[in-house]
C-alpha cells in the first residue's frame, strides 16, 4: 500500500494491489475503486501525462496553483 496522497479537496487516497486487481481507496470511505492491472497502468500513464502538461502550463503562466 502506498503512503496517502492528498487530493486538491484535502482528501487522501492510497493505492494497493489485491487478488482482485488494483485498488484505489479514499481514506475514511468504505468503497474502493478497483481496476484491472492493464487499466491501472493506462490510468497511471494518463495521470503522468496530464501532470506533466499542468506543470508545463504553470511554468509558462497559463495555469495558477
Amino acid at each position: 500500500m502506498t503512503e496517502p496522497i492528498k487530493t486538491t479537496g484535502d482528501k487522501e487516497v492510497t493505492v494497493d494491489h489485491t487478488s482482485r486487481g488494483i485498488v484505489v481507496v479514499t481514506v475514511g470511505r468504505s468503497l474502493p475503486i478497483r481496476y484491472e492491472p492493464a487499466d491501472a497502468a493506462r490510468l497511471a500513464d494518463a495521470l503522468k501525462t496530464e501532470a506533466q502538461n499542468a506543470i508545463h502550463a504553470e511554468r509558462v503562466g497559463r495555469r495558477k496553483t
